[in-house]
């Protein structure tokens, strides 16, 4: 009778993963979800070199930095508790690959972008957007502190998004709930140099509307760029047509 050296499961015909995948340097095997773990953390081919101790190191090391990781986002204002319960899903399972350990998570919230439901992350030193589509990898589209000209909360007949400018151009996450679209305005504006003047005051009622103050722009260009994002497909023509008496004061 055998057991995984990591967890201390029955191995069996059905956990067991085949042929020499999960074989440590002592011989020992590790169970399916072991060695599946392992993978993710460390050079697959190189598992046969690591023995029972390595491979628990590895793994808390790698507890240590996800609980870090999730106290970062709750030090923005998320609860625990939900994001415990959030954990589970992809992308957050996938946000120890992307983060490196010279970054801090300053402001966090879930959202959709191009049509694919994910986070948007900001940190000390970027932005991006994580997501999965279905039956793909996960995908992170980055958006550099440098190149972004404002990150606003914007509502529209009671629909929240986050508008990021970025080097010219508008980029929708949408779905965002309005308080959490002000709120992370706000841990933006706190946080990341350049952008104090752009946080919304977070009100505790999610029905007060609080936005931060938009970024003076030329006009016929703003709205060729809603245009551009309608012809697309990205907004629809409702949402262009707020957003065109908007900006002209209509």
């Amino acid at each position: 009778m055998s057991y995984c050296p990591a967890c201390g499961t029955q191995l069996t015909i059905f956990n067991t993963p085949l042929l020499s995948n999960g074989k440590l340097a002592n011989g020992e095997k590790l169970c399916k979800n072991c060695n599946d773990r392992l993978s993710k953390l460390y050079d697959p081919a190189q598992i046969h070199t690591l023995t029972p101790a390595d491979v628990k190191k590895i793994f808390v090391d790698d507890d240590t930095w996800v609980d870090d990781i999730i106290t970062q986002i709750e030090n923005t204002g998320v609860d625990r508790q939900s994001l415990l319960d959030y954990w589970n899903t992809t992308e957050l399972q996938y946000l120890p690959n992307v983060l490196t350990n010279d970054e801090t998570i300053v402001a966090f919230a879930n959202g959709v972008y191009a049509d694919i439901s994910g986070i948007i992350v900001g940190t000390t030193t970027r932005l991006f957007f994580l997501g999965k589509p279905p039956l793909d990898e996960a995908q992170v589209t980055d958006f550099e502190w440098q190149y972004v000209d404002s990150v606003q909360s914007e509502v529209t007949d009671g629909y929240a998004a986050l508008l990021i400018s970025y080097s010219g151009d508008i980029h929708y996450i949408e779905n965002v709930s309005q308080y959490d679209a002000d709120r992370f305005c706000n841990n933006v504006a706190a946080n990341i140099e350049g952008f104090g003047d752009q946080g919304a005051d977070v009100q505790p009622d999610d029905n007060v509307a609080t936005q931060p103050a938009m970024a003076e722009a030329d006009v016929p260009a703003q709205l060729e760029k809603y245009a551009d994002l309608k012809n697309k497909g990205v907004i629809t023509q409702e949402e262009f047509d707020a957003k065109k008496k908007k900006l002209l004061g209509l």
